[in-house]
């Protein structure tokens, strides 16, 4: 019941913070759908910190980018953004899956905070050789991120998926 309880109170959190001409719909593509002139943000939202840590390994966030890659190919030509909001903090992923001691999520925001930099261009192909390795991945998203360039993985997944992690439990809503 607390997943459903800090959905709820998301949702009633999200109501209350529409600009006019914004829509909300609840159960949508995914939890949260904000609807507006400029586009769609999808917003997933998990409880989850109870469970431990999130890195781009975690079910939950594999499922997420999947579900995104899913409502990109449903909806071409739609400015659609993806929110994955959670209760839990960022961890490591083991093995140093991209040379560097961060965290596959911080290094996924520091992409996003600088994306033509030459840092971020090695950063976004280490995430996106990790991400063709994940199997859980839907096959069409992992062929498509051989084929393509860091820079338009860049663009097209990382700078519309936003992670916002370790936000208050459903008791401080």
């Amino acid at each position: 019941m607390r997943g459903y309880s800090y959905q709820i109170l998301r949702s009633i959190e999200t109501w209350l913070d529409l600009r006019d001409g914004e829509m909300l719909v609840l159960e949508g593509a995914e939890d949260l759908d904000r609807i507006g002139q400029d586009g769609v943000v999808v917003e997933q939202v998990k409880d989850i910190a109870g469970s431990g840590n999130v890195t781009l390994r975690s079910q939950s966030v594999l499922e997420a980018i999947g579900n995104f890659w899913e409502h990109l190919q449903r909806n071409p030509g739609t400015s659609l953004c993806f929110r994955f909001l959670t209760t839990a903090n960022v961890g490591q992923e083991r093995g140093r899956p991209f040379n560097v001691d961060d965290p596959g999520i911080e290094l996924w925001r520091c992409v996003q905070s600088a994306p033509d930099s030459p840092a971020s261009g090695h950063a976004a192909a280490a995430i996106q050789a990790f991400l063709r390795a994940q199997d859980m991945l839907p096959i069409g998203l992992r062929s498509w991120l051989e084929s393509t360039s860091p820079a338009d993985f860049v663009d097209r997944i990382v700078l519309r998926m936003e992670w916002i992690t370790g936000t208050p439990d459903w008791s401080s809503l």
